[in-house]
């Protein structure tokens, strides 16, 4: 194993070795002549202004001193498999890396370059320490391709950097990180700011797609509150968009600023062999000091925090979150197209948990219609199907904005059709709202209702404090009366800290 240099002081680069004395005085020359596993290119400080695309070989790490260590690049391609520093392998099958890059900081030259760091079909590459910023379309990109459904990139980690302004729209699904077809990747504390950019050019944070068992815990990450643009255009705001996710991947300890959205989406999720459950999101923080408006920039946006759309959910579990300030907290729906109708498949979810939340402050500031925790599966078009099974809501917190002209709607609403068996409310204290604590309500064709349990609820201080069921809806072994209060069950006393039955 040898380390080599680069140096901004190096008059050129051919005819050096690289060694002290010797140095370097791009990346991008480097990376031709340093390919031995395991060898090491180290940046000295200085500002390097690489026009170059840096290639680096397998097993062969690039190292720095921090910030000091500058690489301003302009490297451009149109292809979103390439990036500033390229590391990648032949597709269709993934080998081992044993690299890292750490301790560097890479600049995108105010957006003239594309992208950062992509990892193709790579293995066990590790990105940290590093600063990352001003990139047009993204900051790291771990990829293998769904063409390859039984591959996955393994090992992968990405920890202790700051990734800012990387991610607009254009060229696909951006994202300051963006992962596909990989198993294991771990992704911690870091921080992610997308707000740069004049509203409505900001994409998402993280972009992901076709992963297992990946973990992203304990990073900062913050966005506007909507993604509007002066002309009126309603772009997508997401902190995490994942898509066809494939078994035991968590979201947790992490904080999160700003009104925008978390979406567990696709229509091909899956729990596969060697997995347990299909997403857990837990003891994350979604922090706003103020209510957001639907009307921006004279475009309708809905500012849901965290939804489950899509199709073959099972095995969610969303618990232990505090959710600040959202008009919808938590949500469960079949999405629409860019055009407003319902996709053309049948729909079937099943075994979704949303508990021990606190989801406070709940509704707009311009508009009278948002709710708590909303499950919307709306009309599917003629000929297919609807069925949502084993849905459980309990032991949450659920409270209204208290506004002068809006406070938030209902606590918690069902507006479905199709069939929905065995619905769970239970244990819920929501408060505050204008209209119902709890509504059940069909869609057209209509809703057929069994197993439902919606009782031991706390519901007070709203326009209606009980559970309305629309009479139109098929009902079949449904409790909405057992143990639901409609008062507040107060202390006991100013010393005694029971609540009062």
């Amino acid at each position: 194993m040898a380390t080599y240099y680069i140096d901004p002081t190096g008059v050129n680069d051919a005819g050096r070795t690289g060694l002290v004395g010797q140095e370097w005085a791009t990346l991008s020359y480097a990376c031709t002549r340093v390919t031995t596993v395991g060898d090491i290119i180290h940046v000295n400080p200085g500002t390097y202004n690489e026009s170059s695309q840096i290639v680096k070989a397998l097993g062969v790490s690039i190292e720095g001193e921090g910030d000091t260590s500058h690489i301003i690049s302009t490297y451009t391609n149109a292809s979103s498999l390439q990036a500033a520093i390229q590391c990648a392998s032949t597709a269709g099958t993934t080998i081992d890396d044993n690299s890292s890059i750490s301790y560097i900081k890479l600049t995108g030259s105010n957006l003239t370059s594309t992208r950062a760091i992509f990892v193709g079909y790579r293995n066990n590459l590790h990105i940290h320490h590093c600063t990352i910023e001003d990139f047009l379309y993204m900051g790291v990109y771990f990829y293998v391709s769904a063409s390859y459904p039984t591959v996955y990139a393994t090992g992968l980690k990405l920890y202790d950097c700051v990734i800012n302004n990387c991610a607009s729209y254009g060229g696909g699904y951006q994202g300051n990180v963006r992962v596909s077809g990989t198993d294991g990747t771990e992704i911690y504390d870091c921080s992610f700011d997308n707000t740069f950019r004049p509203t409505g050019y900001n994409a998402h944070i993280f972009s992901t797609y076709r992963n297992k068992r990946l973990k992203i815990h304990d990073n900062v990450l913050i966005k506007n509150n909507h993604e509007t643009t002066a002309e009126g255009v309603d772009t997508w705001n997401f902190f995490l968009e994942e898509w066809n996710y494939k078994g035991d991947s968590e979201f947790y300890n992490n904080t999160l600023y700003g009104l925008a959205k978390f979406s567990l989406g696709g229509d091909e999720n899956d729990i596969e062999d060697g997995c347990t459950f299909g997403y857990k999101v837990y003891n994350n923080q979604w922090l706003n000091d103020t209510n957001g408006n639907r009307l921006n920039n004279g475009d309708d946006s809905t500012a849901y925090c965290l939804t489950v759309e899509g199709n073959n959910h099972n095995e969610v579990y969303v618990y232990n979150n505090l959710i600040q300030r959202f008009a919808w907290g938590l949500e469960i729906a079949t999405p629409t197209s860019s055009t407003g109708g319902t996709w053309s498949q049948n729909w079937s979810n099943q075994n979704i948990y949303f508990y021990h939340n606190i989801i406070t402050d709940v509704g707009y500031l311009d508009h009278a219609y948002s709710y708590g925790i909303f499950i919307i599966n709306e009309p599917n078009q003629d000929g297919y199907t609807n069925a949502l099974s084993n849905v459980h809501i309990y032991n949450n917190i659920i409270t209204a904005l208290d506004g002068v002209t809006y406070d938030g709607y209902q606590g918690i609403r069902v507006t479905s059709n199709g069939t929905l068996t065995g619905l769970n409310i239970h244990n819920n204290i929501i408060q505050d709202f204008s209209s119902y604590a709890i509504y059940l309500t069909e869609n057209t064709p209509g809703l057929a209702l069994t197993n439902a349990d919606i009782t031991y609820n706390c519901m007070y201080n709203n326009g209606t404090n009980s559970v309305y069921v629309n009479n139109n809806i098929d009902l079949t072994n449904i409790d909405v009366a057992t143990g639901n209060i409609t008062t507040d069950p107060l202390f006991v006393s100013s010393t005694d800290f029971h609540l009062q039955a």
